[in-house]
């Protein structure tokens, strides 16, 4: 299957870290166009729906990025601010108190997260 063929290229070759890579360096230079063009990128990423790329895109140091690029929406007049509601808006609120557990709650935000892309910014059409 090509989709299969694609997905293990990119793994083989660290892609995504790679592009990430890319994004910083558009986004710090503010490169209007490239980070237009990011934006799709990442969200065919989504659309292949392979769960070995999305693993790591869904990491904690690469989560960030991801949405960053999902910030540049072409049909959008100006970037979107996920990074930021996310970061300043969005609260975890346990309803039982689970301190210790800190690797649950790292995949209760990293769902929240996934779910936030999902629904809010690639929403089905």
């Amino acid at each position: 299957c090509l989709r299969e063929r694609i997905s293990a290229a990119m793994e083989a070759s660290d892609y995504i870290p790679k592009l990430m890579e890319i994004y910083r360096q558009c986004e710090a230079n503010k490169n209007c166009v490239p980070l237009k063009q990011l934006y799709g990128i990442v969200k065919n990423l989504f659309i292949i729906n392979k769960y070995s790329l999305l693993e790591i895109m869904l990491q904690e140091d690469v989560i960030w990025d991801v949405i960053g690029c999902l910030e540049n929406d072409p049909s959008a007049v100006s970037p979107r601010k996920h990074r930021e509601f996310l970061r300043r808006f969005a609260r975890f609120r346990g309803v039982i108190p689970s301190k210790n557990n800190t690797d649950l709650i790292k995949q209760i935000h990293q769902t929240y997260r996934v779910q936030y892309i999902l629904d809010v910014i690639l929403p089905p059409s």
